[in-house]
């Protein structure tokens, strides 16, 4: 996938400038409702391919996790079979389990969806923001019409 350099530093800082996005892009300013609703679509399209490229990464950890998994299952069956131990399933998941190279790619995976999961949230914050500047929106034009 070829994700903009703009999305891929975004997502890459993701969880040190987390707060600073969500207070950047979220933060709501009753006087300038207008100018915060024509901005609220750049900002939620922008961060809409964060989260896609997130999502693509978590996906492409979890592959390679499962794969990973897989080959390493084969290796230490072939081993307890060639040391004339018995392969049980619980006897090559442990092994796995143990096993370094396994322990990194989940670890890569699970950091993988804890940035999906950010930008997701923020995502949802930005939907958030909009339904309430809305009805900020709405309730003014009322008002305007009661005085």
């Amino acid at each position: 996938m070829n994700a903009s350099p703009e999305i891929v530093e975004t997502y890459e800082t993701l969880e040190d400038k987390y707060q600073h996005y969500v207070k950047a892009y979220t933060s709501l300013n009753s006087n300038s409702v207008d100018s915060l609703l024509e901005k609220l679509p750049t900002h939620h399209a922008f961060f809409g391919g964060v989260y896609a490229y997130a999502r693509s990464q978590y996906d492409q950890s979890v592959a390679t996790m499962e794969r990973v998994e897989a080959e390493l299952k084969i290796k230490f069956r072939n081993q307890l079979l060639t040391e004339g131990k018995k392969a049980t399933v619980d006897a090559t998941t442990s092994e796995v389990l143990a096993c370094p190279e396994y322990q990194s790619v989940k670890a890569a995976s699970e950091n993988a969806q804890y940035k999906m999961l950010l930008a997701k949230n923020l995502l949802n914050s930005l939907e958030y923001a909009r339904d309430m500047l809305v009805q900020i929106s709405a309730n003014r034009r009322h008002e305007s019409k009661l005085l």
